[in-house]
């Protein structure tokens, strides 16, 4: 993640800042679809990596808009639930997760804000509505606005890392160097009991 923030940081004055909004308060919008953690862990990643403060929209889609495919883009902010209050303009919407493509799409038209998406947009061309995509090497994905990273965005860094030491003593008396595997559990489409590991 070290240097994904010093690209982030690169960046800054193309996606995030302006002259014009360097000297007042930058409002952002984390939009990421409820339920979604691992998702939401990369968005976090990154706005960490910022260092800017910001406003977090878990929502979920109303029927029939849980269906759609994103693709339609009608509607897309009636969709959600809670609604994103209309009385907030956003200078820059961070969002990731399939459904949130179309609500970001229309928020970033509707306030006129930058937006950025964390992971592949489904595919080039809903790639190309925004102003940044940060998404993973191996996904080969290669639009101009196209930031490749090695693996996914996250919120582990030496800081953090040094944060949990104290949780397992038992690990000093290791030899070092030390390797950490981190093996994930279920999901919708995956089965991962204990005994798989």
């Amino acid at each position: 993640m070290q240097d994904l923030g010093i690209m982030l940081r690169a960046h800054e004055s193309k996606y995030f800042m302006t002259e014009k909004k360097r000297n007042k308060k930058m409002n952002i919008l984390l939009l990421v679809e409820d339920g979604l953690k691992g998702t939401e862990n990369q968005c976090l990643g990154v706005l960490e990596q910022l260092g800017l403060p910001f406003d977090h929209h878990n929502f979920k889609m109303r029927a029939p808009w849980r269906w759609l495919s994103p693709f339609l883009g009608w509607g897309s902010l009636c969709a959600l639930t809670p609604h994103i209050p209309g009385n907030k303009h956003y200078d820059l919407i961070i969002a990731a997760g399939r459904k949130a493509i179309a609500p970001a799409i229309a928020l970033k038209k509707k306030m006129k804000a930058k937006a950025v998406f964390i992971q592949k947009p489904i595919n080039a061309s809903f790639a190309r509505k925004f102003d940044l995509v940060i998404a993973p090497a191996h996904d080969r994905l290669n639009t101009e606005n196209t930031t490749q990273v090695i693996g996914s965005p996250n919120r582990i860094s030496p800081a953090f890392i040094n944060g949990c030491a104290n949780d397992f003593p038992e690990l000093a008396a290791m030899a070092e160097p030390r390797l950490a595997v981190l093996l994930g559990g279920r999901s919708k489409t995956h089965n991962f009991r204990s005994d798989d590991t």
